[in-house]
């Protein structure tokens, strides 16, 4: 099932999918679908990295797991990185895996999709892209990684983007504010009596600009 698509992708004109053009799922008859596509040997530097990539998924929640699995050994033996990822994205996101602790050896990647069993298999599925495997590099020294300046629209040799007076990275990590944004800034709002453990977050920005709070279970 795993193929290159232009059905759908984060850039370019195509990306990695498990499913078939035919019907637009990952639906294989009644059968269980256990499939992956793996990379070559990579071979990592001094220099420690991180594998990045974008990704989009609907499937059966709490069933069909889109995994991420390294080898170390050329494929001889695999470790789950990543397990229990269904459900719906909810459109393109990135994730992101440090492979700080593999510096100076050789990895395989594989990109694993398990429906676990041959039931309810009428879902898009699981679409890849923009795979890479980037340097912990921060040239700039503003607390962003060089791979993660295009993520937030910042420049990997300027550390205050917008000129606010607050280092990209912390604006990011610590501030909770777009260092794109000159404007922006997070503020609490008074905690209302009358409604138990509430507090409003709100953000300020420039005319035309909006900001949400997402929350996760995990991150990667």
């Amino acid at each position: 099932l795993w193929h290159i698509t232009s059905l759908g992708c984060f850039s370019t004109s195509n990306a990695w999918w498990c499913g078939r053009e035919n019907s637009l799922t990952y639906q294989a008859g009644s059968n269980h679908v256990d499939t992956a596509f793996t990379s070559t040997n990579i071979s990592l530097g001094s220099t420690p990295a991180t594998l990045v990539f974008h990704e989009w998924y609907e499937t059966e929640n709490g069933l069909d797991d889109c995994q991420l699995w390294l080898s170390t050994n050329n494929g001889t033996a695999w470790m789950p990185v990543r397990t229990n990822c269904w459900g719906s994205s909810t459109g393109w996101r990135m994730s992101a895996t440090d492979l700080s602790s593999l510096t100076n050896g050789t990895v395989r990647i594989r990109f694993r999709f398990d429906t676990q069993n041959g039931l309810f298999n009428e879902y898009p599925g699981w679409f890849v892209d923009d795979i890479q495997i980037a340097q912990k590099v921060d040239q700039d020294n503003d607390g962003l990684y060089d791979y993660e300046e295009t993520w937030y629209g910042t420049n990997p040799t300027n550390t205050d983007s917008d000129q606010d007076g607050i280092k990209d990275g912390d604006e990011i990590y610590l501030a909770g504010t777009d260092a794109a944004d000159p404007a922006s800034a997070m503020a609490f709002e008074q905690i209302r009596p009358a409604v138990t453990g509430r507090v409003e977050l709100s953000w300020r920005s420039t005319q035309g600009k909006h900001y949400g709070l997402e929350y996760k279970d995990a991150l990667t």
